[in-house]
């Protein structure tokens, strides 16, 4: 997931290009006849296979998959830590609020990456950085990182506290009653809104007391 597959590629994305083909045979043939003027039991052809690559990779290694493999293995931590944080709430915290806070993390982490390899200076390698782990990807980050969180069934409604609705009250009482002493001053008594402040005063209370009870 985002990281080198030196199985498929190569030691650091040489792999079976001519140019790695040419240096490997070029270096178990030389490499074969050293061992066998110096020694009886020549060395392995895998092993100087293996050596060829190595110096292929200091001759011309693929600085634009390492870069790109560099970007991806900074952030797919990130993702792994957000979706764990997540799934350690307690079941009274995975509220709307924290979902839609993780949902914003895991986008901010995708969008930079995106932009990371989007710069089109790291040609296919970058197209392959977004690609292979955008949704339906080799490695789909979406599938991984995103749904756990957007799924999750016990996701449950964003509680409001009594401070929180005392405050509301508060601020409500408070720019009614503004209302109130103009229209008292101007000597202009409105009495819709007489009956509107008994309403909402009527409303808040029972809010309030509806919450205590709960």
């Amino acid at each position: 997931m985002g990281y080198l597959d030196i199985g498929k590629h190569g030691r650091y994305g040489l792999g079976n290009t001519p140019q790695g083909d040419k240096i490997a045979s070029a270096a178990v043939s030389t490499g074969l006849a050293t061992a066998a003027a110096l020694d009886p039991e020549p060395i392995s052809k895998g092993i100087l296979a293996v050596g060829a690559l190595i110096s292929g990779f200091f001759f011309q290694p693929d600085m634009n998959k390492i870069a790109t493999t560099q970007i991806v293995n900074q952030a797919e931590p990130l993702l792994h830590q957000n979706v764990v944080a997540w799934q350690s709430l307690p079941a009274n915290q995975k509220t709307v609020a924290n979902q839609t806070y993780a949902l914003a993390n895991f986008t901010d982490i995708w969008n930079t990456v995106v932009k990371s390899c989007s710069t089109g200076q790291f040609g296919t390698a970058g197209q392959n950085c977004v690609g292979d782990r955008q949704r339906g990807g080799k490695w789909d980050w979406f599938a991984m990182y995103y749904d756990p969180i957007a799924n999750d069934p016990n996701v449950i409604p964003d509680t409001i506290s009594n401070s929180s609705l005392i405050t509301v009250a508060n601020d409500a009482s408070g720019n009614i009653l503004t209302e109130v002493s103009n229209s008292i001053s101007s000597g202009n008594i409105n009495w819709e809104l007489w009956l509107g402040v008994g309403a909402i005063g009527l409303a808040l209370l029972n809010a309030v007391s509806g919450s205590d009870r709960d």
